[in-house]
């Protein structure tokens, strides 16, 4: 994806943000997985007839790229280059037997619902590009989606980047940034406010944060 316009570019400069949704191991309704679930935090699924448990991310907030998740969106603004890369990916789910802590389901949600888009300017200083994400759990047919959408906000002259969006109130979220390969700043993070329930309807909790570099 690339960027036009008559602005002067800046040099050399390299912005990469990521948006990560994920399910905390600490949530007040985890139980600890037995057999295979072992070590793991576990959600008991919505269905008790239908359904088992899903594994949790394990974690808490953390500025590591690499860390567990459900979805991660993730763009490297290359303005030497007049480039912006992006990456997304869903975290594979896990279902497992509450009680003997089998293997019911192992599967990874498709990633086709992410994007970013709408890469311009915002004025002199100020590139934007918007994202979108939404994906579902693989494993029970009919789930809601986890989703997020906004905008970053790269600003050339203040030294920041900012998202400002909307989120489900469930699981949590959380955006970092890092320039030229420094070091990471946390952009925000929110949640849970609720459980699986609070995926209903469309992503409506508003998000804002700035990271300054």
């Amino acid at each position: 994806m690339t960027v036009g316009s008559d602005n002067q570019w800046p040099p050399a400069l390299t912005v990469k943000a990521w948006l990560k949704a994920f399910i905390p191991g600490d949530y007040p309704d985890a139980i600890d997985g037995v057999g295979a679930a072992s070590g793991h935090k576990l959600l008991v699924g919505p269905c008790s007839w239908f359904s088992d448990c899903f594994h949790t991310d394990n974690r808490t907030f953390s500025a590591d790229i690499a860390a567990s998740c459900r979805m991660h969106s993730e763009f490297e603004l290359d303005l030497a280059n007049h480039e912006l890369r992006e990456v997304h990916y869903c975290g594979e789910t896990v279902e497992y037997d509450c009680e003997a802590g089998e293997v019911e389901c192992r599967a990874t949600a498709a990633a086709t619902g992410m994007q970013f888009a709408n890469l311009r300017w915002d004025g002199p200083h100020t590139i934007v590009v918007d994202v979108d994400g939404f994906a579902n759990n693989p494993c029970l047919r009919g789930s809601p989606d986890i989703g997020y959408t906004g905008s970053f906000a790269v600003d050339l002259a203040a030294h920041t980047v900012t998202f400002t969006g909307r989120v489900h109130g469930f699981p949590a979220y959380e955006a970092y940034a890092v320039v030229n390969g420094g070091s990471i700043a946390t952009v925000f993070t929110y949640g849970p406010r609720g459980g699986p329930d609070a995926l209903t309807g469309v992503a409506s909790d508003p998000v804002t944060g700035t990271a300054r570099f």
